[in-house]
């Protein structure tokens, strides 16, 4: 557990921003809470009526785990993510993209030859307005603009791609964790593209819907996300790996990172 915390404390990603896992309900709700912020007042995705508790949630939440991202200097939690997992409960049930019934069935089978208790879907990957000022960013969820990761400097003191990069760490962390192997994605077409760039090749596997935005449903095998990163960036690699120690090859073997 040392070498975990100390990776994490000396990396350039963790400088500025640091992810925090949502295990209780107080923060569950500041999940939800900033959601509500991101997609209903600031997006306008949905009416705000429709939560009058200021909270955004569906029926998947209390089957998912959470994650945020706190700005170091304020204390603020200004980007979240969650991943939805297998509902141990209820075997037949779906994952959100499988319920829009919109999935090349033949693409997707020959990809999720797994236990569906191995998947997830990765959703709510949003950030803050105020941390999506530059041009081409505030449209977006996501907030990654056409320059994310290769204009990357030092001085650059807003360093709005390390909440990106610990968006898709937390994801990692909680796949780990939870023994995932596969995810699920819902993604902007704009995501799928600027991801790629470092390595994270996701599978489109449906046509673009309208679910908050333009979306595409996508698959990718985990591991082969990390192996990407790996050869595009290993500075990033090294971070979202934990120095290596983190495989999802090999994901039956005891869980190191305590979350």
């Amino acid at each position: 557990m040392g070498t975990v915390n100390l990776l994490l404390k000396n990396s350039k990603f963790g400088k500025y921003f640091s992810v925090t896992y949502a295990n209780n309900d107080e923060l569950i709700q500041h999940c939800q809470r900033l959601r509500y912020q991101i997609y209903c007042l600031e997006m306008g995705h949905a009416h705000e009526m429709q939560h009058t508790d200021k909270r955004e949630y569906d029926e998947f939440d209390p089957r998912a785990v959470h994650a945020l991202v706190q700005h170091n200097a304020t204390g603020s939690y200004i980007a979240t993510v969650r991943l939805v997992l297998y509902d141990r409960n209820s075997p037949s049930s779906h994952f959100p993209v499988e319920e829009l019934e919109i999935l090349r069935r033949k693409d997707r089978d020959i990809v999720w030859q797994v236990p569906r208790y191995r998947i997830a879907e990765v959703s709510r990957f949003a950030v803050s307005k105020m941390f999506r000022r530059r041009v081409g960013e505030r449209n977006t969820i996501h907030g990654i603009c056409e320059n994310f990761v290769t204009n990357y400097t030092e001085q650059d003191q807003r360093h709005y791609s390390e909440i990106t990069i610990n968006l898709i760490k937390a994801a990692f962390d909680l796949s780990y964790v939870h023994g995932i192997t596969h995810w699920y994605a819902l993604m902007e077409p704009s995501l799928i593209r600027l991801l790629a760039r470092i390595g994270m090749v996701f599978t489109p596997v449906g046509p673009l819907v309208d679910y908050f935005g333009k979306r595409q449903p996508c698959i990718a095998k985990v591991q082969d996300l990390m192996d990407g990163i790996l050869q595009e960036r290993t500075d990033i690699w090294s971070y979202m790996s934990h120095g290596g120690r983190v495989r999802f090859d090999s994901i039956e073997a005891k869980y190191e990172i305590a979350i």
